[in-house]
Order: structure tokens, then sequence, then C-alpha cells
């Protein structure tokens, strides 16, 4: 099979993963049946106000417990209400901009989106990401690309783009199928979206649904980018043993991995530079002192983040400012490694 495959051209080699992936029953079927995500949106909209109108109509009505804050929990029960009615149209169409304005996850979003993108445009990101693949002993190569491919939703849909590119390069400079590499890394980066070792837009994004949810719920509590971490850190660890396992017992059995030269040529249009390595020596020190400050005003009694009871959590300053934390870390840092690099030189260059 190995010699077989290595026989056939890039764009054969394309078509026989395309017919072995697609060869599940109903896959294609299904996939090519799902409509853009925009219809998808105007779909389920135009489902919610029907449904709305039905049971409006039909005077179905809902009982839940409701809790606040230093209050018992108590019964609640709300009526379905007509989305089609005069009152909710007319609403609609005069708060038009005022209901975009005022979603609750629009000012997180904005906010994390600033400072990672910042972090992600100053180049540090893939630098970062390369630099963690290419430094990988031989040996770890295919968990160290899982790692980073789930990791790389960091540079947002980018990560998906250049994690195949760097795990083909890869793979070709130790003599292994290239094609093997491609695989694991669109593998890792699309199937471990949103799972991260670091805080990311969606993490943010997810908060922002969260703390709408809650409120709309009168269900009182800090909502937070780290809300969801602990999952999704340990979602990478699973996602990174799945993603090797299957590489190394199925992919690598389908494509052949033996008999390939070594090539490291292609590794050179990934190299990170020296003005990138010093860029990420800027950043990780400034990264050391911001944490450092944090802990400073964090860790001690009667610190500047400590709740007036000396608590940092549930409630605390701490996690109340945590997006803006946050948010001045991945500035901090994105600036240091940009001046480093050289990527910014001046002011105006801050993308």
């Amino acid at each position: 099979m190995g010699e077989a495959v290595d026989a056939l051209s890039d764009k054969e080699l394309v078509d026989l993963v395309s017919e072995k992936a697609l060869s599940v029953p109903g896959i294609e079927i299904v996939g090519n049946w799902l409509p853009h995500p925009f219809w998808l949106f105007v779909l389920l909209s135009l489902i919610v106000v029907s449904l709305s109108y039905y049971l409006g109509n039909e005077g179905v009505a809902v009982k839940y417990m409701a809790a606040k804050a230093g209050e018992a929990p108590k019964e609640v029960t709300v009526a379905v209400e007509n989305l089609l009615s005069f009152k909710y149209m007319r609403g609609f169409m005069a708060d038009f901009v005022k209901t975009y304005v005022n979603f609750a996850p629009l000012g997180l979003i904005v906010v994390m989106t600033l400072g990672i993108g910042l972090v992600e445009q100053s180049g540090m990101i893939s630098a970062l990401m390369r630099k963690t693949i290419l430094g990988a002993p031989s040996y770890l190569v295919t968990a160290v690309l899982a790692v980073v491919g789930i990791n790389a939703n960091l540079a947002s849909d980018a990560g998906i783009i250049f994690t195949p590119a760097i795990g083909g390069a890869v793979f070709k400079a130790l003599g292994r199928n290239p094609w093997i590499g491609v695989i694991a890394g669109f593998a890792a980066a699309s199937g471990g979206f949103t799972a991260n070792f670091f805080i990311a837009g969606t993490d943010a994004l997810l908060a922002g649904i969260t703390e709408s949810a809650a409120k709309g719920m009168n269900v009182a509590g800090p909502t937070h980018p780290l809300i969801n971490w602990y999952f999704m850190a340990v979602a990478t660890i699973v996602v990174m043993v799945v993603t090797t396992f299957v590489t190394e017992k199925f992919t690598v059995k389908m494509l052949g991995d033996t008999a390939h030269d070594k090539d490291s040529d292609e590794l050179l249009k990934h190299k990170v530079t020296p003005e990138e390595n010093r860029g990420l020596r800027w950043a990780a020190v400034i990264g050391v002192l911001c944490i450092g400050v944090l802990l400073y005003l964090t860790i001690p009694e009667g610190s500047f983040f400590r709740a007036d009871n000396g608590d940092i959590v549930p409630r605390s300053p701490f996690l109340s400012s945590i997006v803006g934390i946050l948010f001045f870390l991945f500035f901090f840092v994105g600036i240091a490694y940009g001046f480093g690099a050289g990527t910014i030189k001046k002011m105006d260059d801050v993308p």
C-alpha cells in the first residue's frame, strides 16, 4: 500500500483521501444538504418566530425555579409571547440598532478580539507555533503537531491554514509521508477548534453568551472568559491523544509511511528567523513581568484585586477584571514581540 501511494501524484493522493473519507455512507449527502451559515441563522429565526406565533396563540406557558443572590429560589411562570404581534414587531423595528449595541457579549468580544488580534497580527502566534513544531524531537512530532494545531485557534481560522502546511513540511523533512502531516495538522486544527491551553476569542464569545443566558434566567453569578477554560484545557489533551493515535494507527496504514526521501528544504519556508526569536524572547520577558505584577496585586492580603473580605473566588475585583487583565496582557506581550521582531517599528505600525 505504501509503495502504491508513493507512486501517486499530489492530485491523485488528494482524490484517494477524499474517496476514503467520503466512503462512509451519508457523509457527503448530509454535508451537501447543509446551507450557508447565514441561511441557517435565517431559518432558525423563522422557526422561532413561527413557534412563538403558534404557541403564543395556544396559551403555552412554562414554569421554572428562579434564584437571586440573597433570596430563596421561587417558582416563576412565563407565557410564550407571539413575536409576530404588533407590539413585538414595532419594538423590533424601532430598537433594531439598539438590540445589536446592547447585546451583552458584544463588548466582551470586541475587547478580547482587540487584544488577541494584536498578538496575532504582530506575528507572534505564527512564530510561536512554528518554533514549537520545528523544535520537537522526531518521535514526538505527531503529538506536538496535534497540540499546536489544536491551540492554533488563537490565530482564528488562520491556524487551519498554516498548521497543515507546517505539518507536511516537517514530515517531509523527516522522510515521512508529507500527506500524513497535512492530514494530522488539519484534523487537529479543525477537530480541536475552541479547545486550547490559552484563552482565545472563542472563550470570550462563549462567556458573553453565557452572561446573556444567565441574565435572561435571573441567575446571578460571575461570568468571564475563564469559566470554560478548565474543560477546554483538558479537552486539548484528549484531542491530542486521539489525533496522535488515529494518525499513527490508521492514517499511516492507509497512506503508507515508508521509503520517502528526506527533504528539509521545505522547512526553510517556515523557519523562525533571528528577528522572530528575539521577538519571542522579548514577549516572554514582558509576559513574566506582567504575571509577576498580577500576582503582586492579587496574592497578598489586602491587595488590589482581592475583595474587601479578602476573597479571590467566587467574587472579587480579580474575577470582575479578568477581561481587562487579559486584554492588557495580550497588549503588552504583542507590543513587545512586535518591537523585538521588527514587525512594529513605530507606533503607527500597531495593527
